[in-house]
């Protein structure tokens, strides 16, 4: 939906303040400010005071204010998938829950994209559910104080631990760029990243699967576990119009092109490597890929593989919360500050192979509680 949809939408047809931050996350404004006054005026709901104009509070005030505003009143946390320590950020003294909202989520160099996977929830909610329903977002429980507002309470649990992580590739432009008109040594580095992130789900070693959720370790469950791992769950259909292909076709032929394209010269006409349809299958993927390509790969202590903030670092959890449509990643802190609660920074969301549905809500349900991010 665009900006000028928004606006001249009738109040039964608004979306949530959540919801038109999340769909118009590529937008800028002169004053960062902007987006919320601008923003908040399109939105459904009643505008409190934290939402009104105050170009006399500095920015880090107003994004602060606004955030807390809207999960408390909407009771929904979309938000979040915009925020974490995790991605780069200009205001340093935001609290880690609260959206730097100044900065563009599109890199036009790469052609990468942050917190991607709360919008590809709107498309596809079957598949982005891990602490919400199918159908549509369930309420979050908030907590939040009014003297202490750089505290948030939500309920949710942690399930994993990171236990390694590989960085994305060094891009000097885009994947497709790179592979198929870049330097040797560039698609070298992309050979490389790519046969290191094989490794987390194939092991370096017959005996060592890193990768355990799947109750069938055979070659057709670790290449689907690497194929939509990659991309993050990503549909490659809606990038070239292929309908009814095979899912393993689009990553077959990106696969060929990059081996084919790094074992030729640089003088090789390595686009003729493959035939039209092959061709269209490769870039498909690619442009997928390409909305994560600086994201981390990563495997957790129970053997689960995924794809998160470039930020991420071994040692980070993995936790879900009431009413996310992903898992996240947290960053503990200490027992001190806050009473008897554990604080945790949020570092941002991320994509989990086998965690992203429903029945991620079922690990350990006996240890549901309050998650304090600060």
């Amino acid at each position: 939906m665009t900006i000028q949809k928004l606006s001249h939408a009738k109040d039964g047809e608004r979306q949530s303040m959540q919801r038109v931050l999340l769909l118009t996350a590529t937008a800028e404004a002169s004053d960062p400010r902007d987006r919320i006054f601008a923003l908040g005026s399109m939105s459904s709901g009643t505008l409190a005071e934290a939402l009104l104009p105050r170009y006399d509070l500095p920015v880090s005030q107003i994004f602060l204010r606004a955030t807390r505003y809207m999960i408390s009143y909407d009771k929904h946390i979309l938000v979040l998938h915009m925020a974490g320590i995790g991605w780069t950020r200009s205001h340093k003294d935001l609290p880690s829950w609260v959206p730097d909202y100044s900065l563009p989520r599109y890199d036009q160099k790469v052609k990468g994209e942050n917190f991607i996977l709360g919008r590809l929830a709107e498309r596809r909610p079957t598949l982005y559910a891990a602490g919400s329903n199918y159908t549509s977002d369930e309420p979050a429980k908030v907590v939040t104080w009014s003297w202490a507002p750089q505290f948030l309470s939500l309920h949710g649990v942690v399930v994993d631990k990171v236990r390694r992580v590989y960085r994305g590739p060094p891009l000097t432009g885009s994947i497709w760029n790179i592979i198929s008109a870049g330097t040797y040594i560039e698609r070298k580095e992309i050979l490389s990243w790519y046969n290191n992130t094989k490794k987390l789900i194939y092991g370096s070693q017959s005996s060592d699967f890193p990768y355990l959720n799947g109750k069938d370790r055979d070659a057709s469950c670790l290449l689907d576990a690497f194929r939509q791992t990659l991309v993050a769950g990503n549909d490659c259909d809606r990038f070239t119009g292929l309908a009814g292909r095979s899912p393993h076709g689009y990553f077959d032929a990106f696969s060929s092109f990059l081996l084919h394209t790094v074992s030729s010269r640089d003088d090789d006409p390595r686009l003729n490597l493959l035939n039209d349809e092959q061709l269209k299958e490769a870039r498909s993927y690619i442009r997928a890929l390409e909305q994560v390509s600086d994201w981390s790969t990563f495997c957790t202590s129970q053997g689960y593989i995924g794809r998160g903030p470039p930020l991420l670092q071994e040692g980070d959890y993995i936790c879900i919360f009431q009413g996310g449509r992903t898992p996240f990643v947290i960053r503990a802190g200490s027992f001190e500050g806050f009473g008897l609660f554990r604080l945790y920074r949020l570092v941002g969301e991320c994509y989990v192979q086998g965690l992203m549905s429903k029945k991620a809500r079922l690990m350990n349900p006996w240890r549901w509680g309050p998650i304090v991010l600060h």
